[in-house]
């Protein structure tokens, strides 16, 4: 069987976490805890990261240094479908140690005009500093010319539509 991983990633307030709870409603999971929180789901796919209070969690909610704990365990485990969304392992070296695993990786930039996540950021509360905040945007910009993006999608479109999106790439028919 052929490993896959879907992994979507955008600045804070793309609406990341949204879309996945989206592309996952009513599928029944299971947490587990070691080597780090996941979450197992009855179709065998296994959603990276936890959920916090308010509903964003993803692999951000994950110890800063979860990265190398993650490619071990997707080594020794090869779970056969893994889900991530976040910036806890949005970079160029989980990406290229996911491919050099032999497992095929689908990158999903969920793009924002900045003014719009900085209003979803406002309205979920966020205190985070405007210069962590630009930091991630130049992450996400120099990422996107560094390494192949599978599909983008915008996440201003109505979460239906992007939800769709997401079950027309080639890993979408496990949802």
């Amino acid at each position: 069987m052929t490993e896959e991983m879907l992994y979507v990633f955008g600045q804070p307030g793309s609406g990341k976490t949204t879309l996945i709870n989206a592309l996952t409603e009513g599928t029944f999971g299971s947490t587990f805890r070691q080597p780090f929180t996941c979450t197992e789901y009855i179709n065998g796919v296994v959603q990276l990261g936890v959920q916090r209070p308010g509903g964003f969690g993803g692999t951000d909610a994950l110890a800063m240094s979860v990265q190398p704990k993650v490619l071990r365990w997707l080594e020794e485990e090869r779970p056969p479908f893994v889900l991530g969304e976040g910036d806890r392992l949005t970079n160029r070296k989980f990406f290229q140690a996911v491919t050099d695993l032999g497992i095929s990786l689908y990158t999903v930039y969920l793009y924002v005009p900045d003014e719009l996540a900085a209003k979803r950021r406002e309205g979920r509360g966020s205190n985070q500093n405007a210069t962590w905040i630009k930091g991630r945007q130049t992450k996400i910009i120099n990422l996107t010319n560094e390494w192949p993006v599978s599909n983008v999608i915008r996440g201003d479109l109505p979460l239906a539509e992007q939800v769709r999106r997401l079950r027309r790439m080639p890993v979408g028919e496990r949802f």
